[in-house]
């Protein structure tokens, strides 16, 4: 048992209220079940009931013992003054206490749950299949969901704000900074996005800028901060890099970042994705674009920002994938897809998080409607959901899936789902 399921009954009320009684034996009767709070604080606000012939208004706590109310310290926590009811899978002979001193009824809702209902939620978390509901999609109804998308997607933005929120702190709450470290981030891709982003916190945008229309210096400080530039030299450009980042460095005063080659990963990549390359290429986009915040914020246009921001590697780096390392033809610049994934992993965070910031929908409609413009996501993921017959039209349906997928079908947290729901309420009707 999970809190998740205890929340789906007591949100659907999907129990028998033909023998609703507290476990003191006292009738109650439950008018509204009040709006689950995903926050901090009580599961549901908002609740009524009747009790003793009086109407209550306030809060309601799901647990799935009733002993978890002093487990969870609520009984320390004013927060918890207002619930009126404390809603348990099995009592545990606990009666929960609010943090005045005063007893709150509990319901238990275990001899109160269907037997069918209870073997519906079993089959569909116990499956083995990596999507529970694989089996059922195909007879959900669109509108829920299309309805699971949208709440899935604004959770997917709400979490990646807090991240960019957090990387704010870090920044003394500079926007162009804290922009430039997620776009760092993003540039290493999933294997070398931890080094990427020690790299930009500690080679601060402000120096990058004064360079902005030398692209080579700003190669030398971005490749003697990741470490690459040590050593014997591999060739002449690679001692050209070398001798400009001991002045750099010297001149800017500079601390030891500790990166060093070894920290960047090379093995099972291609050599069009080696974090050389990513360098090089991320060099290119702060050259072209050094106020990339500004620009964000001010750029309406999808296609015109995509286009501001092209990405070709220098002479030097179309000829190589590393120091001293000829490739057999010509390197690509930074495609077309590579380009969408810093659109949705940095760019629509960011703008939805200073929309957020700044109370401004617009910023945030804006952030989404970039999602609606851009190719569906094609990975791993997507093949689980096209397996299963689900096809994302655009990069707002495959992040929405993304997360979908992470967040709910992965920890089985079926009932806590909009289709879940659908199928462990009536499986052969949906």
């Amino acid at each position: 048992m999970d809190e998740n399921f205890i929340q789906y009954l007591w949100r659907y009320q999907k129990f028998d209220h033909g023998r609703l009684k507290l476990t003191d034996g006292r009738p109650v009767s439950i008018f509204n079940p009040g709006v689950q709070n995903l926050d901090s604080g009580p599961d549901f606000t908002g609740a009524q009931l009747r009790l003793d012939g009086i109407t209550w208004s306030g809060n309601v706590e799901v647990h799935i013992n009733s002993n978890d109310w002093y487990q969870h310290k609520h009984h320390l926590d004013a927060a918890y003054n207002n619930v009126i009811l404390h809603v348990v899978w099995q009592n545990k002979g606990t009666d929960a206490v609010r943090k005045d001193g005063t007893a709150i009824p509990t319901l238990e809702l275990q001899p109160l749950v269907s037997e069918e209902l209870l073997l519906n939620y079993g089959k569909l978390i116990k499956g083995g299949q990596p999507l529970p509901c694989s089996s059922h999609l195909a007879g959900i109804k669109d509108i829920y969901l299309l309805n699971m998308l949208d709440k899935v997607l604004v959770e997917r933005l709400e979490r990646k704000s807090h991240r960019v929120w957090a990387e704010l702190e870090g920044t003394g709450h500079d926007w162009e900074e804290s922009a430039y470290r997620m776009l760092a981030e993003n540039f290493g891709f999933k294997k070398n996005a931890e080094p990427m982003l020690r790299l930009s916190r500690h080679l601060p945008l402000k120096i990058i800028r004064k360079y902005a229309d030398r692209p080579e210096q700003i190669e030398a400080l971005l490749f003697g901060t990741a470490g690459f530039l040590t050593g014997n030299p591999a060739d002449d450009y690679h001692a050209f890099l070398m001798k400009e980042y001991r002045f750099l460095k010297a001149k800017f005063n500079l601390p030891d970042p500790g990166l060093r080659r070894e920290d960047w990963k090379f093995s099972k990549l291609r050599p069009p994705n080696f974090p050389t390359l990513r360098l090089a290429q991320f060099s290119r986009f702060l050259s072209g674009v050094p106020n990339l915040f500004s620009n964000l914020i001010r750029e309406n246009d999808l296609s015109g920002f995509l286009k501001n921001v092209r990405v070709n590697h220098s002479p030097y780096w179309r000829e190589h994938f590393d120091f001293g390392k000829k490739t057999k033809k010509p390197m690509p610049g930074l495609g077309l897809s590579s380009l969408e994934n810093i659109v949705i992993n940095t760019f629509v965070p960011v703008l939805a998080a200073y929309g957020k910031n700044r109370d401004d929908q617009s910023l945030t409609d804006r952030a989404v409607q970039y999602l609606q413009m851009i190719r569906p996501e094609q990975n791993r993921i997507m093949k689980i959901w096209q397996s299963a017959g689900l096809t994302p039209q655009s990069a707002f349906d495959s992040q929405a899936l993304i997360e979908l997928y992470n967040e709910y079908c992965l920890k089985r947290k079926c009932a806590a789902c909009n289709i879940g729901s659908v199928i462990i309420g009536n499986p052969q009707k949906t």
